[in-house]
């Protein structure tokens, strides 16, 4: 007796996103192969099973939302570029899937699997730290930690981070009031001469870092931290006065 499509079950319960190699900033999804109904009994032999895989940013997975990463497919997994497939970065997307049997039975989706359409971790613990040398200028230092994983917990290959580095005026952290104080550095660190780069004195100032990898791909901005460029100490006291008993 055939047995109806909703018996089959997709076992998408280990869906997995690693970096992939090559020039495109690729990522291999795998689930588990599809061997039994949901009732236990095996498939026949004589049929054969391809899956169908989706995105979407809807946790909800409601049909219309639903973008194709791989149509009948009888392997299980497949390469995708997150770019090309339009995924935003730095937000979740959930993955889904079916099963189809040659004679036409398909399964219900598979539960939604969670990924953050990848990005690099935030650099952590950007601080100010300094004078570090004065002489011939007084310098200080700007430094962050490294950034060794992507946001999906897999690690970043030895080497292929760089780092940017920015400071602004501008406490609301506008995009194009950034200047920049390093620019594709392998460091973790870098020293600037307020004076030299143009920071007004005594006035507040704040500092961002960013990772970047040798694909392309880019952490968000670390949470500005402020400074006082060119602080020369507090203040002299002021106001002075004598008073008679």
């Amino acid at each position: 007796m055939k047995k109806p499509c909703a018996t089959l079950l997709v076992l998408i319960g280990t869906l997995l996103a690693i970096p992939g190699h090559g020039e495109a900033e690729t990522r291999t999804i795998s689930w588990s192969s599809v061997t039994t109904y949901t009732d236990g009994t095996p498939i026949e032999a004589t049929k054969t099973v391809t899956y169908d895989i989706f995105w979407t940013t809807d946790p909800g997975l409601s049909p219309a939302s639903l973008k194709t990463v791989a149509s009948s497919v009888p392997q299980t997994s497949r390469t995708f570029d997150p770019d090309a497939l339009g995924m935003p970065r730095g937000q979740t997307v959930y993955f889904t899937g079916d099963a189809v049997l040659n004679t036409g039975e398909k399964s219900v989706l598979a539960s939604a699997y969670a990924w953050g359409a990848t990005t690099l971790t935030t650099p952590q613990n950007v601080a100010v730290i300094g004078p570090v040398t004065t002489t011939p200028t007084k310098q200080f230092q700007l430094k962050w930690d490294p950034v060794t994983r992507h946001t999906d917990g897999t690690p970043i290959p030895s080497g292929s981070v760089r780092y940017e580095a920015y400071w602004s005026t501008d406490p609301g952290i506008a995009a194009g009031a950034w200047k920049s104080l390093a620019s594709s550095t392998s460091a973790t660190s870098v020293n600037f001469d307020p004076n030299a780069v143009g920071m007004p004195k005594s006035q507040r100032v704040y500092f961002t870092a960013q990772a970047k990898d040798t694909l392309g791909e880019q952490s968000p901005l670390a949470p500005a931290v402020s400074w006082v460029a060119g602080n020369q100490g507090p203040a002299a006291p002021a106001n002075g006065k004598v008073l008679k008993k």
